[in-house]
């Protein structure tokens, strides 16, 4: 049986439709862990003004690191099977500027104490998680959220990407 995926596509895998599109969340996730890899030494040697950002916590780091890959896979897989293809580019000025500015990115979250709706409006945001949570391993002494509330939420995010996402694609595949 031949299904369709975004109308060039096809999914003719000998595996259920559910295991390609993991299989797609993975994949994705390993892309980010080794861009992530790559990235941390260029952040340390290229920069004109030295960086002093060490790994604290070692096994902090590589679970933030792990979901929030497959957390990003998720949300891409969201993007992707809800998004026309002909309209991508307008998914980086609708979606990806704001919730990376509005992602604690730049700045921690304890920092937003001065704008209270903001402060706790941005708890929406799974971005929010990522960043704290690698603030939390990489600058302890730096003002973060507690480790337990990145890993809840991280959790929470990824799953609820993940079935939003997977029920997006099945419906796309399946159309």
């Amino acid at each position: 049986r031949r299904v369709l995926f975004r109308s060039d596509d096809r999914v003719m895998c000998p595996v259920p439709l559910w295991a390609v599109a993991l299989e797609k969340v993975c994949f994705s996730a390993m892309q980010s862990i080794i861009a992530a890899l790559l990235v941390i030494p260029m952040a340390r040697y290229i920069p004109a003004v030295p960086v002093r950002a060490e790994v604290h916590h070692w096994f902090l780091f590589a679970l933030v690191l792990v979901l929030a890959s497959l957390l990003a896979g998720s949300l891409g897989m969201v993007i992707g099977s809800t998004v026309n293809p002909k309209q991508i580019g307008l998914v980086f000025s609708i979606i990806v500027v704001p919730i990376t500015f509005l992602g604690c990115v730049y700045y921690p979250w304890a920092w937003l104490d001065k704008i209270p709706w903001l402060k706790y409006g941005v708890l929406f945001n799974p971005i929010v998680y990522i960043s704290e949570g690698l603030r939390a391993a990489v600058t302890p002494s730096i003002e973060h959220m507690p480790w337990w509330a990145i890993m809840v939420a991280l959790f929470f995010f990824t799953a609820a990407l993940g079935r939003w996402g997977l029920k997006g694609f099945l419906g796309r595949v399946l159309s």
